[in-house]
């Protein structure tokens, strides 16, 4: 019996801490979930249509045309056209880019070929070569006739 009449307890063993598991490292860059994404190492030679949106990390030859982002990180590598509504390039492209919404150069891009969107950002340190088109795509530019002053509409061939 211990001290104020109460009994003594066996001590216990203690326990060991408890280990919660780490958290995942943050990723370079997110991807949407319903996106179609061409790794690393990995060459894709084609045509890729769809509604998702698409990510290069690696190569593609051919032509990609989606109505969702189509992105071009700095590891990407593309001798392709390219379409799609928001159109990203942080890596290689040889080829035309049309974008619904818009086109933006990252730093380390690296462009060759014409550009065509409402929207065009090239930002300080990308290499571009080719035309800059800020229109939507595949509409025809309205000009006017200078003897009559009726509106004229040019079309382009793609």
């Amino acid at each position: 019996m211990g001290l104020f009449g109460k009994e003594e307890r066996p001590a216990s063993k203690p326990q060991a801490p408890i280990r919660h598991p780490e958290p995942d490292p943050p990723r370079a860059q997110s991807v949407a979930h319903n996106a179609t994404v061409i790794a690393k190492g990995a060459t894709f030679d084609g045509t890729l249509t769809g509604n998702s949106d698409v990510q290069i990390d690696g190569r593609f030859q051919g032509r990609v045309r989606v109505s969702g982002h189509v992105t071009v990180t700095a590891t990407g590598t593309v001798k392709a056209q390219l379409h799609g509504k928001i159109v990203v390039v942080a890596g290689r492209v040889e080829g035309n880019v049309t974008a619904d919404g818009r086109i933006e150069l990252k730093e380390t891009a690296t462009l060759t070929g014409d550009i065509t969107a409402p929207r065009i950002l090239i930002r300080e340190g990308a290499t571009f070569d080719g035309q800059v088109h800020m229109k939507t795509p595949g509409k025809p530019q309205a000009s006017q006739d200078t003897k009559t002053g009726k509106e004229q509409h040019n079309k382009t061939d793609r």
